[in-house]
């Protein structure tokens, strides 16, 4: 299996197929195990490259995750890009991922050309959105998702998903930003997706509407349909518009 190694950690990643780049970012609290059926899908056309974020998955594990999670991911991406010498990248990262996208995008717009930021929470976490989320993840534990959790992350997951949960905690008291740089620095067109009624993400238009303002070349499709991420929800619209984004046909 390949890893590459971050900051003293083995970061466990995926390829798969040839052509342009295409990285893919996966959410919290789950791994690159989650695009299964998008890397079958989008290799056929792409050299997809997905990661399992330090601290998640096959990765090596973090205690406790750091307050800039989202940051350090994408220096770590950005890591594995100068090591497999890629340019001229797309990235589709979703929910937690889409920030990581984003903050990758505004560190090397050189190397950045196409986004696609899919149920993006925005740039702030609040306090009673954390705890919604808390709660949430304490009843998925007694569902099948438990499984699920098992599955990809091995019999530590209940701990995986704590530490996560607390380091969202942590972001959300002392209102740090999800991203850190200039949204405007990015060069590439960026296309946010997502559902109106993802119950993960409150007034998720008003999240991405503030991003997306921040942005040179941006582009908002909310639907009327879907839950949270989208990318899972509607799962063949949303590689549809991908497709044809990512091949400058979408506008």
């Amino acid at each position: 299996m390949p890893f590459f190694d971050f900051e003293g950690l083995k970061v466990f990643y995926r390829k798969e197929g040839s052509g342009k780049p295409l990285l893919l970012f996966h959410g919290n609290t789950v791994s690159s195990e989650m695009f299964n059926q998008d890397i079958a899908f989008f290799s056929k056309n792409h050299l997809v490259i997905a990661i399992d974020s330090p601290g998640f998955g096959k990765s090596d594990r973090l205690s406790p995750l750091r307050d800039d999670f989202w940051y350090f991911n994408s220096q770590a991406a950005l890591s594995l890009c100068q090591i497999l010498k890629l340019s001229q990248i797309d990235i589709i990262g979703t929910s937690g991922g889409s920030t990581v996208a984003l903050n990758l995008a505004m560190q090397k717009p050189d190397i950045i050309d196409h986004v696609i930021a899919d149920s993006s929470p925005g740039n702030r976490l609040t306090p009673s959105e954390v705890l919604a989320i808390k709660a949430g993840r304490e009843h998925s534990k007694k569902t099948p998702m438990a499984d699920y959790w098992k599955s990809i992350h091995g019999p530590d997951w209940e701990k995986v998903i704590d530490l996560d949960t607390e380091m969202l905690t942590r972001v959300a008291k002392n209102n740090f930003p999800l991203l850190i740089g200039d949204l405007s620095l990015i060069s590439g067109p960026v296309l946010f997706t997502g559902s109106l009624r993802d119950e993960a993400i409150p007034h998720i238009e008003e999240k991405v509407s503030e991003l997306a303002l921040q942005i040179k070349k941006s582009f908002v499709l909310l639907f009327p349909n879907g839950y949270h991420p989208f990318l899972i929800s509607r799962n063949k619209e949303f590689r549809r518009i991908a497709m044809k984004f990512l091949n400058d046909d979408l506008f």
